[in-house]
C-alpha cells in the first residue's frame, strides 16, 4: 500500500470532530512507542521487543500523522519527498550527522538510568526518579 492510499483509508476511519485529536494522541502514540524501547532499557533487562506492539504503535502514530497532515491539506507522499530531500541536502552539505540534543539527552537518560539498575523493585526506581527531577527544579544558589 502506498502513504496516499493508506491516508484515504485512514481517513474513513477518522470520526473526531475536534481537529485537535490527532494531535494530542500523535504524542501519546509515540511516547507509547518509545516505552517498547526504552523500559527494558530503563529496567536494565533483556525483554524482547514484541514485533506484533511495536506495529500496533506505530501504526497509531501513522494514523495520527496522516489525519493531522489530511486535516492541512497535505498528502502523506508529499511529506516523504519532501523529508527525504531535505536529509539528502544535510548530507550532501556534511551536515547530517546523527548528533544533536536527542543523542545527548539520550546520553544523560542511559547515565542517570545506569544507577538504577540496581534497585531491585521498580518502585524504588520510581522513588528514585522523581527525586531527581526534584533536584533539578530546584533554584540553584
Amino acid at each position: 500500500m502506498d502513504f496516499n492510499t493508506y491516508q484515504t483509508k485512514a481517513r474513513q476511519t477518522a470520526i473526531y470532530t475536534n481537529s485537535m485529536y490527532p494531535i494530542t494522541s500523535l504524542m501519546i502514540e509515540a511516547a507509547e512507542a518509545a516505552d517498547l524501547f526504552v523500559k527494558p532499557l530503563l529496567r536494565g533487562d533483556d525483554t524482547k521487543i514484541n514485533r506484533e506492539e511495536v506495529l500496533s504503535e506505530l501504526g497509531d502514530v501513522l494514523w495520527n500523522l496522516s489525519n493531522i497532515a489530511a486535516d492541512q491539506g497535505i498528502q502523506l507522499e508529499e511529506i516523504a519527498v519532501y523529508n527525504i530531500e531535505k536529509l539528502e541536502s544535510r548530507k550532501s552539505r556534511g551536515v547530517l550527522k546523527g548528533s544533536g540534543d536527542a543523542e545527548r539527552q539520550m546520553e544523560e537518560l542511559l547515565l542517570e538510568a545506569a544507577p538504577a539498575r540496581r534497585f531491585k523493585h521498580v518502585e524504588a526506581y520510581t522513588r528514585r526518579s522523581r527525586l531527581i527531577q526534584r533536584w533539578k527544579q530546584k533554584p540553584k544558589r
